[in-house]
């Protein structure tokens, strides 16, 4: 039997088969050639270790209306706790909302949330948190109980409303002095550089009726070659003195 007679035995098989057949053919075909692949399911980061407590940030300057503040959160990278600071961006519609990323605890250890943005819900104003509307007259009043067999309620859906933090306090001036220790610097995760030449500012932590930690930031060398020298606390006589960075 040549090569020609081996090609024409299931072109044969396949006409002369009954009309069973050609539902069996075709479901074998179906199943050997599936129509598309599941994507692969990336294993979840699980880190051991507590995660620090948050940390309190100094929020920046707003930089348009309708801007919400990304509260920053803390990272496991480079095999150690690294803050990631917050930031302002723009939601993708009015009536969208930030819900924050969190950390999990499982039975395997803690594992990262990513943020999301929920769309759908009532707009609001920018930069202004919805006020709760007032009880009604008698609705702290006891109910009486439901009758029997009457499910319970759903509980009450947790809507987060954008952002609407403080306006960013003013600068600490040279020689401010305070009788509070600073807390510990803490390391911060750096992103890349926007553009070639930038030098990374490291975050500090300001005074301000409270501690609260100044992201670091990328910006542009005032002359060619210069060096940022880093401020900080230090302590004297009457308490911790500030000393801010500049150039050199």
């Amino acid at each position: 039997m040549n090569a020609k007679t081996l090609l024409l035995v299931p072109a044969a098989i396949a006409l002369g088969a009954p009309t069973g057949a050609h539902a069996y053919v075709g479901f074998g075909l179906n199943l050997a050639v599936p129509l598309y692949y599941p994507a692969p399911v990336r294993p979840a980061n699980v880190v051991y270790q507590t995660p620090p407590e948050a940390v309190s940030e100094q929020v920046t300057a707003c930089p348009g209306p309708g801007y919400v503040w990304m509260a920053g959160h803390w990272s496991f990278y480079g095999q150690k706790w690294t803050w990631v600071a917050g930031h302002w961006e723009r939601p993708p519609s009015p009536s969208a909302a930030w819900i924050p990323g969190h950390w999990v605890q499982g039975s395997s250890g803690w594992a990262w949330v990513d943020g999301a943005w929920t769309v759908g819900g009532p707009a609001s104003a920018p930069g202004v948190v919805p006020t709760p509307p007032a009880a009604p007259p008698g609705a702290n009043a006891a109910q009486p109980p439901p009758p029997p067999g009457t499910p319970p309620a759903p509980p009450a859906a947790d809507v987060t409303a954008p952002s609407s933090p403080p306006p960013a306090p003013p600068e600490i001036s040279d020689g401010t002095v305070v009788d509070v220790e600073p807390p510990a610097p803490i390391a911060e995760y750096v992103p890349v550089s926007p553009y070639p030449g930038y030098v990374w500012i490291g975050g500090f932590w300001a005074w301000h009726g409270g501690w609260y930690w100044t992201a670091g930031h990328f910006a542009h060398p005032p002359f060619r070659g210069a060096v940022w020298v880093s401020g900080g606390w230090a302590r004297g006589a009457h308490g911790w003195a500030w000393r801010g960075g500049h150039w050199r």
